[in-house]
């Protein structure tokens, strides 16, 4: 039995002129006698390229047992390493390309120089060539089954970043992965699917995978609907739950990614807001279910002038019974301000009908609305009053008794405090709540300016509001995507273009949008928002029809 020859681990040079190498070190004995550079001699794995070489391969193949047949000689050839050497530059000889001769040559992995630089630029381009990767066949398969796991979890790390305030109320968003593995809903499934592969593709600029992530949201929206028709056929057999629930929330981020139609993200937040009604507020107190029902409410605030009808989460009831076993934060005091901003507008259209048709009750109606947002601008100066010098990092959080302020709005006056400019912010989530706020106020100001005959009383607060908010945004960018969610602060940039009085303010926050999309993936929906009004917002039809439920919003 003969003995299996042993690979040469000579230097390259000696391999390529297929000579004895003494592998010596640093240089060879062949090198230094005949005076070239000496790359030194091969450590580590070997890796060896078995696939048969293209040339030569028509006049020099094997023939087979069977005459239809040929079977090429396998050559085997270097492999590409991940850095070339110094020596590496060098064009292979005749001798290498003809099949012959294409022995089972080596070649090191990394340069011996072990710079960190190289290997850090090595480890980059393999990454690359990594990402590139397709299966060796013609036939591609779908990657959604193969890496879903992993553009769940580059979803989570990146859209739910924990320094924002979005991840202290998505809490959800960490039984994703065994929601998707668990769940019988087929439209959950697909939701799940569609916005974590779209997500991805954005982000990495994949137009395949982008193209793949909407089949798979045509498909989870049509089993939503599916299910929804089964579910109010046969009321007896089947519940609504709060794993169906995550639909629409999905469906409404690959929304935000995608942007296939303006109000798409809007209509399933209404969806998901209507579910939740269905399933009503006692049902919101404890687990998964209270982490989806504030994740919505904080949701809403960024579609907060599209409701024709004010939203049921605002009123008393759901303010209350979810937070009966965890309490309020202070983004749960903040937003059951910002949700009675609505009924605001709703108004206010109202008046604005009145006036066009010189109705009798059009003084009475601006009273009201009048009245209705000198209220909310209270509310907001106290939340200010009770909660600034925390924000600002001055003291400790406090959230007792917070609500008794508003039960009795004229021996409270005292507690309402002015905004200041913060000098500088203590924290990420800090920013992002005193933007939350800054954009609020900016609603409220701007529809009593518009309210208000000269327009004038409300500028200077308005340009302080707007001011505070491009700090904030600078304030993140400074840091980096990694320190912020995705969307926090794409609402209150889209307060303050509808509502700046400075044209520099408002090409300022037109811009700051544009790069906020660009820097996380959200492009689509950034450049949609930087373009639109702030009446284009009220402009969406009365009772549009949900993608994902198939109802109208306002039935």
């Amino acid at each position: 039995m003969g003995t299996r020859a042993s690979r040469s681990k000579g230097c390259r040079t000696c391999r390529q002129r297929r000579v004895k190498c003494d592998e010596a070190q640093p240089e060879c004995g062949q090198c230094l006698r005949l005076g070239r550079q000496c790359p030194g001699p091969f450590k580590g794995t070997l890796f060896i390229n078995v696939q048969p070489d293209a040339q030569g391969e028509s006049s020099q193949h094997h023939q087979s047992r069977f005459p239809h047949e040929t079977r090429p000689k396998p050559a085997l050839e270097p492999v590409q390493s991940l850095t070339r050497s110094r020596t590496s530059t060098a064009k292979p000889t005749n001798s290498e390309k003809s099949p012959r001769s294409a022995k089972r040559s080596l070649q090191r992995p990394f340069p011996s120089s072990g710079s960190h630089a190289t290997d850090a630029e090595a480890l980059a381009r393999s990454m690359d060539e990594i990402a590139q990767m397709e299966l060796p066949s013609w036939y591609q398969p779908s990657k959604a089954e193969i890496f879903q796991q992993h553009y769940t979890a580059y979803f989570i790390g990146n859209w739910f970043n924990p320094s924002s305030f979005l991840i202290k109320l998505n809490l959800w968003v960490f039984h994703i992965p065994a929601i998707s593995c668990s769940s019988s809903s087929r439209a959950v499934q697909y939701s799940i699917r569609a916005t974590t592969m779209a997500f991805y593709g954005v982000k990495t600029g994949n137009l395949a995978l982008q193209t793949e992530a909407s089949d798979w949201y045509g498909r989870g929206m049509a089993e939503q609907r599916t299910e929804l028709e089964h579910l109010s056929t046969h009321p007896d057999n089947q519940q609504l739950s709060f794993t169906g629930l995550l639909a629409p929330v999905m469906f409404s981020m690959f929304e935000s990614v995608m942007v296939t139609s303006a109000a798409g993200s809007a209509q399933h937040l209404h969806a998901a807001s209507r579910m939740l009604e269905i399933l009503g507020p006692e049902a919101c107190q404890n687990g998964v279910a209270n982490s989806l029902f504030r994740s919505i409410r904080v949701a809403m605030i960024y579609v907060l002038l599209s409701w024709d009808t004010a939203p049921a989460l605002a009123s008393k009831t759901w303010c209350t019974i979810p937070y009966t076993h965890r309490p309020k934060t202070i983004i749960d005091v903040l937003d059951d301000i910002l949700l009675q901003i609505p009924a605001c507008y709703i108004l206010q259209s109202r008046w604005r009908d009145l006036k066009r048709a010189f109705h009798p009750e059009v003084d009475v109606v601006e009273a009201e609305v009048t009245t209705m947002a000198q209220d909310l601008k209270f509310k907001l100066d106290c939340f200010w009053g009770y909660y600034g010098d925390h924000l600002l990092g001055l003291k400790a959080l406090d959230l007792s008794d917070f609500e008794n302020v508003f039960d009795d709005l004229p021996r409270n006056r005292a507690h309402a405090a002015e905004f200041s400019l913060p000098i500088e912010f203590p924290d990420v989530f800090s920013a992002e709540i005193i933007a939350r706020y800054n954009a609020g106020y900016l609603l409220i100001c701007g529809l009593l300016r518009s309210m208000d005959s000269s327009g004038d009383n409300y500028g200077p607060e308005i340009n302080a509001h707007g001011e505070s908010i491009l700090s904030a945004v600078e304030y993140h960018e400074q840091l980096g995507p990694s320190h912020s969610g995705c969307i926090s602060m794409i609402f209150p940039l889209r307060s303050l273009i509808g509502q700046a009085k400075s044209e520099d303010q408002r090409k300022a926050a037109q811009r700051a949008i544009v790069t906020w999309g660009e820097r996380r993936g959200v492009v689509k929906l950034c450049n949609l928002q930087s373009s639109r009004d702030t009446e284009d917002q009220r402009s969406l039809p009365v009772e549009f029809k949900s993608p994902s439920l198939g109802f109208t919003s306002s039935s």
